[in-house]
């Protein structure tokens, strides 16, 4: 099952140039060299409050909600994919509050 993660990527360059344009074109220049994974972090974008049964927290409220996720089997705004995601989770904890309502049969 697929989750709802936000990843950023981060790093800085020297870089001698004679113009900020020609800055930028050497950082984009670096960009194609380098390995994405190594200065990427993913979190996951929608986690419980651990203290607050039902209640959740975002790491990314400054997304714009009509923004499109990567990685979606289709066109998916990210304000339905963070509804969907707090709606999961929201499901996953009655399931697991639920189950211990009723007994688990003993096995012979």
């Amino acid at each position: 099952m697929k989750r709802l993660f936000t990843v950023t990527v981060e790093f800085d360059y020297a870089v001698m140039a004679e113009s900020e344009y020609d800055a930028k074109s050497y950082a984009s220049e670096a960009c194609r060299d380098l390995c994405i994974e190594d200065y990427a972090t993913a979190l996951l974008t929608v986690q419980p409050v651990p203290s607050v049964q039902g209640q959740f927290y975002t790491n990314r409220p400054d997304y714009d909600d009509d923004s499109l996720v990567y990685g979606a089997d289709e066109d998916l705004p990210f304000g339905e994919a963070l509804a969907a995601e707090q709606e999961r989770l929201r499901a996953e904890q009655i399931a697991s509050t639920q189950g211990d309502l009723f007994p688990k049969p003993e096995k012979p």
